[in-house]
């Protein structure tokens, strides 16, 4: 008959917790009876519950003192088994185990950049992490389960903060991170003030990995006794600069005069009367062959169009006034004039200025009055200069900008500006 196989001895649920943080024979005794619920007090255990004891240190063993969670014990104090061993969920409603193939929250790329060159590390350490947002903290959480190759434990600082939660809590997070192998990132850290030393326990005896404390938003670490500490800073995202935009340069008065003459030009040529020339009798249809032909007028050149790459030419303040705002480039080529001989509605009054100064300001045809306009530039009479006066205030574009030149003829550029005028000083009373 073959031999009977013999049945192993199950190991006990408490061993894993031995075997990774290096528990002595009293200290697994004490371990294995607090497992089993039991209602102890400190009484001769305290040697082996001290502040920077293994049981303590790794919160396998809770002290319920009036000092404080980590004063040395008292020998009334109660004593019961930490909690969460094996659960790092039931901790706190905050606490989750990072999924590497979570897409909901994807890292962004400065995460990954510093999860590929700062974190990575054989020594045990704690890093501190600024410029990490909200957003972004359990994405790089992501990031570093799915590059570090290990379990990552994710914790919200400020939901931490908000249950009140003890040094003993806090300590736990690091031990259950401690058994998984796992690193162990924390957001908004700030939030947990002094409780972060919790998180900074020296390394287990038998670690499955390097110890790895991630603290975002936390304040600057101060040295702790057997891990490596180091501040990171994500790099800013890179903006792109924005393009260049041409500079633009004020036109002179002389463009603003040319600008004028082309927005009159392209007035009369809607207002001035189309009529067809009458056809000349039989008598006079051949000219007489001692009488040159008369010159034709040369045909109007079209304004060149602006060139594409070319700055814009902005007006100044008083051509906006005038001309209304857009540069000199914007503006379209200035339509054809009328063919010569349409005929006109009046005589240009010839050369007498109180003739012209009527016609300017009662004839309804524009070409006219612009045509009588211009020849008041000429006299200095009081007739003219009202005349003039009248027809800056005109609605019409071209009678209004040839008023304007005119103007500008008999009393200089600065005509219409306004000077100041001193105040009337009272002289000193007298005492006549």
């Amino acid at each position: 008959m073959p031999p009977k196989k013999r049945r192993e001895k199950p190991s006990e649920p408490w061993q894993p917790l031995v075997e990774r943080f290096g528990l002595d024979g009293d200290e697994t005794q004490l371990l294995a009876r607090l497992w089993g619920e039991e209602k102890l007090t400190v009484g001769d255990h305290a040697a082996l519950l001290e502040p920077r004891g293994r049981l303590r240190r790794h919160a396998l063993a809770h002290v319920s003192s009036e000092h404080g969670e980590i004063a040395p014990p008292l020998r009334t104090d109660a004593l019961q088994l930490a909690p969460g061993i094996f659960r790092p969920e039931s901790l706190a409603i905050s606490v989750a185990r990072v999924d590497a193939k979570d897409e909901s929250h994807p890292p962004s790329p400065r995460a990954i950049q510093v999860v590929r060159g700062d974190l990575p590390s054989a020594n045990p350490r704690v890093a501190s992490l600024d410029g990490c947002t909200r957003r972004e903290a359990y994405g790089l959480a992501v990031a570093l389960a799915r590059f570090a190759a290990r379990p990552v434990l994710f914790a919200d600082g400020e939901a931490l903060a908000a249950q009140r939660v003890s040094w003993t809590l806090v300590a736990a997070l690091r031990r259950e991170a401690d058994l998984l192998g796992a690193a162990l990132v924390i957001a908004q850290a700030g939030a947990l003030g002094e409780r972060w030393r919790a998180l900074a326990a020296a390394p287990p005896a038998a670690p499955l990995h390097p110890p790895l404390v991630v603290l975002i938003g936390a304040r600057d670490l101060a040295a702790v006794d057997g891990l490596e500490t180091i501040s990171i800073t994500l790099p800013v995202p890179a903006i792109a600069p924005a393009p260049e935009k041409p500079a633009a340069r004020e036109d002179g008065f002389d463009q603003i005069r040319q600008q004028a003459v082309r927005d009159a030009e392209r007035a009369l040529a809607g207002l001035r009367p189309q009529t067809a020339r009458p056809s000349p009798p039989a008598s006079a249809a051949a000219p007489a062959p001692s009488s040159p032909p008369a010159p034709s007028s040369p045909p109007a050149q079209a304004s060149e169009p602006a060139p594409q790459n070319a700055a814009p030419i902005k007006r100044s303040k008083k051509g906006e006034m005038y001309f209304g705002a857009g540069g000199l480039a914007a503006q379209q080529p200035a339509a054809a004039p009328t063919p010569a001989g349409a005929p006109a509605t009046e005589a240009a009054g010839g050369d007498n200025p109180n003739e012209l100064a009527r016609i300017s300001t009662t004839s309804p045809d524009a070409s006219v009055r612009i045509d009588a306009i211009n020849k008041l530039a000429a006299f200095r009479s009081p007739a003219a200069v009202a005349a003039l006066r009248a027809n800056v205030r005109s609605e019409h574009a071209g009678v209004r900008a040839a008023a304007e030149r005119a103007m500008a003829e008999l009393f200089g550029p600065e005509w219409n500006r306004m000077r100041p005028v001193p105040k009337p000083v009272q002289p000193p009373r007298s005492d006549d």
